[in-house]
């Protein structure tokens, strides 16, 4: 189980915009099986960004480390959440929405690459779908 908070700021913007906000994040995740691990999440902000309102956001996810006999690792990856925005309007938004992705990520020594697919079931409101290509290097 994992709990924790988050200031964010932004500096040099108007205080009347009221960006800044607080959030509270908690998480908790099993192994029900070999290379298999799920996490339940839910955060809480009691003033959201724009002084949007309170805002929940539940959410889930997934990775399966795909078993293989070779020197590279491969995970496979998925999430899905739900956001609900006491005051939507103030991002042209009516309703709560779902946002999800689905990834593949390999793993070579120090050499990560990731390719995500994200998307969310207000099209063109909140973001439309895409892919994120991630480069990256551990040591």
């Amino acid at each position: 189980m994992n709990l924790g908070g988050v200031y964010y700021t932004y500096p040099g913007a108007s205080g009347a915009l009221n960006y800044d906000y607080f959030e509270i994040a908690a998480s908790a995740g099993v192994s029900p099986i070999e290379n298999l691990s799920l996490t339940a999440a839910y955060n809480y902000s009691p003033e959201y960004f724009g002084d949007s309102g309170e805002y929940h956001y539940p959410s889930a996810s997934f990775e399966y480390a795909i078993p293989l006999k070779t020197p590279i690792a491969l995970t496979l990856g998925g999430s899905i959440g739900y956001n609900m925005i006491e005051d939507e309007a103030t991002f042209g938004v009516t309703d709560d929405y779902t946002d999800w992705s689905l990834s593949l990520s390999a793993n070579y020594n120090i050499l990560n690459l990731s390719v995500a697919y994200v998307d969310n079931d207000e099209p063109g409101k909140i973001g439309d779908a895409g892919f994120i290509f991630t480069v990256g290097a551990s040591f």
